[in-house]
């Protein structure tokens, strides 16, 4: 029977969910950065690059999460549709008798073939 090996696609959706996990991590990072940063008027430009870096780390964990729920939703679709495929169409395994055969040594065969005129 063909089978797809689904495995990697399922350690992908995982390492996909840990890195948007990392992006979260930095963003709260980036966040106490920058509001410990606050009180300081003459960095006000550092805090604007702060806060853009946190909009694109922002946009990559949305952008992370949507690719791991794809990648996860075709994993579970891909196996519904193997069960399913693999309940209605599977052949039932039929056990097949066994057979004995008598082995014979034919002795003078091809005189006796001769004598039929086969050969």
């Amino acid at each position: 029977m063909f089978k797809v090996i689904i495995q990697p696609l399922l350690e992908t959706c995982d390492n996909l969910k840990m890195s948007g996990r990392r992006l979260e991590l930095e963003a709260e990072t980036l966040k106490s950065v920058e509001s410990a940063l606050s009180g300081l008027s003459y960095l006000d430009e550092q805090r604007r690059d702060i806060r853009k870096k946190l909009e694109e780390l922002e946009e990559k964990r949305v952008q992370l999460n949507q690719m791991e729920q794809a990648l996860s939703a075709i994993a579970d679709w891909y196996g519904r549709t193997e069960e399913r495929i693999a309940e209605e169409y599977e052949q039932p395994k039929i056990p097949f008798l066994s057979a004995e055969f008598d082995v014979n040594r034919f002795r003078d065969l091809a005189v006796s073939l001769k004598r039929m005129e086969v050969i």
